[in-house]
């Protein structure tokens, strides 16, 4: 399954001939590759980002006004560091990974993010905001707009993630 979801985000297209959800889960990856996840919080803008190191789930998300099913979030898992996101699949393959600034300056918190794998330097910008062990996030895709709220958009995404408390 791992290579299938791969072969499609290297193509960079969302081919029909997969199976719905291989489609889906293709689609989300393709846009974490465009500009992965990060991490902040709503509290204040000079927080440590270190705080916010933990691995998450995806609970719920949009791409493009449309939901995904909330059974894509078993097939991966989001793990992040005070500069880095990496997201592996169900075998923890490593299917994405990011590094990411955050502006310290704003609330929402704005998140820029540059990939590292399989792409390198595909950019994004959105905000991100951490409220206990959820955050979410909202990013414009290229040629879309910044996200003034956490609800996608024409060439938005937005992700609810949950961290994983062990």
């Amino acid at each position: 399954m791992a290579h299938i979801l791969l072969k499609s985000l290297q193509e960079s297209s969302c081919s029909s001939e997969f199976p719905e959800e291989v489609t889906t889960m293709s689609r989300i990856i393709t846009c974490f590759a465009v500009l992965g996840l990060g991490a902040a919080t709503v509290a204040s803008p000079t927080s440590d980002p270190t705080k916010y190191e933990g691995t998450y789930t995806i609970v719920s998300g949009e791409i493009e006004h449309t939901p995904f099913s909330s059974e894509m979030s078993t097939w991966s898992t989001v793990t992040i560091t005070d500069k880095t996101i990496v997201i592996t699949d169900k075998d923890n393959k490593k299917v994405f990974a990011c590094t990411f600034t955050l502006d310290n300056t704003s609330l929402p918190q704005v998140i820029a993010m540059t990939s590292t794998f399989p792409r390198r330097g595909q950019s994004a910008t959105g905000i991100i905001e951490l409220d206990g062990d959820t955050l979410r996030i909202c990013y414009a895709l290229p040629g879309g707009h910044m996200p003034t709220d956490f609800d996608s958009g024409d060439n938005q995404h937005s992700f609810v993630l949950q961290r994983i408390v062990q």
